[in-house]
C-alpha cells in the first residue's frame, strides 16, 4: 500500500496565506479603496496573520514531537515579528486608526519581501465581509 499524501500541510497553507496577504496589502495601499473595503481588508489581514501564526505553531509542535527542539525554536524566532504585528494591527483596527494601519502594513511587507509577488492572481476578493467577522469575535 502506498503512502498517503496530505496536500493541506501547514507549510502549504502558510505559503498560500502569505501570498494572499501581500495581495491584500497591495490592494489596501492603492488609492482606489473605499472606507468599507479598507475595513474589510484590515480585518482580513489581521485574521490571515493569526492563521499564519497558528500554522507556525502546528509546524513547531510536530517538530518538537520528533525531538527537533532547536529547529522549532529557530523557526519560532524567524516569525517572532508576527506577534508584534498582530498586536499592533489589532490595536489600530480596534481604535479605528486607519492611517496607522498603513504604517503597520508597511512593516509587514518588509518581512515578506522574499515572498513572490503575484501579478495575475485568481484569489478574487476574499476579504469582503471580514470586518463583520472581526466584530463578531
Amino acid at each position: 500500500m502506498g503512502r498517503v499524501y496530505n496536500p493541506n500541510r501547514p507549510g502549504n497553507e502558510r505559503d498560500r496565506l502569505l501570498k494572499v496577504i501581500i495581495v491584500a496589502i497591495n490592494e489596501m495601499q492603492s488609492s482606489c479603496v473605499g472606507g468599507n473595503e479598507f475595513k474589510d481588508l484590515s480585518a482580513f489581514l489581521l485574521l490571515s496573520l493569526k492563521a499564519v501564526c497558528r500554522s507556525i505553531e502546528k509546524t513547531t509542535t510536530a517538530w518538537e514531537k520528533r525531538g527537533y527542539w532547536i529547529k522549532a525554536d529557530r523557526f519560532r524566532l524567524e516569525w517572532i515579528w508576527l506577534d508584534h504585528s498582530i498586536a499592533n494591527l489589532d490595536r489600530e483596527l480596534y481604535k479605528g486608526n486607519w492611517n496607522s494601519i498603513i504604517k503597520v502594513t508597511d512593516e509587514i511587507l518588509r518581512y515578506l519581501d522574499a515572498v513572490p509577488l503575484l501579478r495575475n492572481h485568481q484569489f478574487g476578493k476574499p476579504w469582503l465581509g471580514a470586518y463583520k467577522k472581526y466584530k463578531m469575535m
